[in-house]
C-alpha cells in the first residue's frame, strides 16, 4: 500500500453555481510531488474507489462550506493506485497524465498576485493618510461630535 495526498475543496458547482461539490484538486506524492487535476476531473463523482474510503467520509464531514480545503494522506491498494499512477510511476487519471506543478512556484505567483493587487496610486503616504486621525479643530472639539 502505498500512500498519496488528496487536496479536497468545496467548490460551486459548475451546472448550478449556487450548489456546492466536492473536488479533488490536486495529489502530492510522497517524494512531495504536486500534481494538478483537471477542472472536469475534479469533481468527486469522478473518483469512485476514493469516495469509497474511510478518510474521505472524515473530510466529507469536515468540510461544509464553499471555500474550505483539506489536504489528507490515503493509503491506497494496488488496485485503487493504479488509477492515479501508471506502471512507469507517472501520475494519470482516466488515461490523462497530471501536470506537475513546483510546491515553491505556486506558492510564489500566489505572493506575487497578493502584491501586484495593491494599487499604485495607494502608495506610503495615502495609506499613512487613511490610519491616522485628522487633527481636531475649533468647530468639532468634542470627539462624540
Amino acid at each position: 500500500m502505498e500512500k498519496l495526498k488528496f487536496e479536497f475543496a468545496v467548490k460551486a458547482s459548475p451546472e448550478d453555481p449556487k450548489t456546492n461539490i466536492m473536488t479533488v484538486t490536486s495529489i502530492t506524492s510522497i517524494k512531495n510531488e504536486y500534481f494538478i487535476i483537471p477542472e472536469k476531473f475534479q469533481p468527486v463523482k469522478h473518483h469512485d474507489k476514493l469516495v469509497s474510503t474511510p478518510v474521505y467520509q472524515k473530510v466529507k464531514s469536515t468540510l461544509q462550506r464553499r471555500g474550505q480545503i483539506r489536504k489528507v494522506w490515503i493509503s491506497l491498494a494496488d488496485d485503487v493506485l493504479s488509477i492515479y499512477t501508471d506502471e512507469d510511476g507517472n501520475m494519470k487519471f482516466n488515461g490523462y497524465l497530471l501536470e506537475e506543478r513546483l510546491i515553491e512556484d505556486i506558492q510564489g505567483k500566489q505572493l506575487t498576485a497578493t502584491i501586484t493587487s495593491i494599487p499604485e496610486e495607494r502608495k506610503t503616504k495615502k495609506l499613512s493618510e487613511a490610519f491616522v486621525t485628522k487633527k481636531i479643530t475649533a468647530n468639532n472639539s468634542n470627539v462624540a461630535q
